[in-house]
């Protein structure tokens, strides 16, 4: 195997010609591969004419061609990378010496590992494919994350039962900052979904899938008079036929009692009423409530995707 034949850069930011070099190169390669080697987030990092501190894009060239890509956000921790060499360039010894220019060279001269400021970088494999499997395998990365791809057909649905104190309407601006908070303690324990702040919701809310009557609030009476919000459940349309179940979020002080199993069942029938006839919804698979609630709902595994770490200190 011959390495990269120049060092990949490292940028804070991309131009607008590097935008477009990077989606073409991502596109590409899901037609390739059958999944997206860049997640939501990335994408919108992608996007955007100044990136938030903590991330950075790096760019790999053949002969002026860009060939490799890869995301890094260490706005959460260790630095995680998502990483795409273009198929025509593969197995080339491009995404190592990718890996190897981020900071986290694989091996040393003795051929052991070695970490830099002894920190782990951590990869996503969406589709957890066979090629970065392989990949991960040879570099001595441990599989550390796996996160589900659930599916069902919209058929049979269940009907919608909540307690009888609790109402669901569609989402209103007003609705923004208890969003953000139910969010944060609904998802205290996950690393990217319980960190987003109001900036990362008006992100998504720019974006041109996003539907107000899709996204539903639940509320209950407050002692202290009025509503106070205590979940909700984020709905997703990627096409004319295949819905999303995007996020749930039950404020822990109100789980139980059928809070979320009837947020999900709402959810699936809105989706449903307006022509989806397949949905999808990613969960962690260490979350083995939250994976027998969507089980006995009718959902079942498609897909998966693995996050892969560099071996710890101790291992080297």
């Amino acid at each position: 195997m011959t390495p990269a034949p120049l060092l990949p850069e490292t940028v804070s930011t991309l131009t607008a010609a590097q935008r477009l070099e990077v989606r073409t190169l991502i596109d590409r390669a899901r037609d390739t591969d059958g999944a997206a080697p860049c997640n939501e987030a990335a994408m919108i990092e992608i996007g955007r004419s100044e990136c938030d501190p903590g991330t950075a894009h790096q760019l790999a060239r053949l002969d002026d061609n860009l060939v490799g890509y890869a995301f890094l956000d260490s706005t959460t921790g260790d630095p995680i990378a998502q990483l795409v060499v273009d198929p025509a360039h593969r197995r080339a010894g491009i995404a190592t010496a990718m890996i190897r220019e981020l900071g986290f060279d694989p091996r040393d001269e003795a051929g052991g590992h070695r970490l830099r400021q002894n920190i782990s970088l951590r990869l996503w494999s969406f589709g957890d494919l066979p090629a970065a499997r392989a990949l991960a395998n040879s570099l001595g990365y441990r599989p550390v994350r796996e996160l589900l791809v659930m599916a069902k057909d919209l058929v049979d649905l269940t009907d919608p039962v909540l307690p009888a104190d609790v109402t669901v309407r569609a989402y209103a601006e007003s609705d923004l900052p208890d969003l953000v908070a139910v969010n944060a303690r609904a998802f205290a324990h996950h690393p990217e979904q319980g960190a987003m702040t109001t900036d990362d919701f008006r992100d998504r809310f720019a974006e041109p899938w996003f539907d107000p009557a899709g996204l539903l609030i639940a509320t209950r009476p407050d002692p202290e008079g009025g509503d106070r919000v205590i979940g909700f459940h984020w709905t997703k349309r990627h096409d004319d036929v295949t819905g999303e179940v995007y996020v749930i979020g039950v404020d822990p002080e109100h789980a139980g009692g059928g809070v979320g199993r009837g947020l999900l069942h709402l959810g699936l029938q809105h989706l449903a009423d307006r022509g989806a006839k397949r949905v999808i919804l990613y969960v962690e698979g260490d979350q083995r409530y939250v994976v027998g609630l969507y089980e006995s709902s009718g959902f079942t595994v498609a897909n998966r995707d693995m996050m892969y770490a560099s071996p710890s200190p101790e291992d080297q």
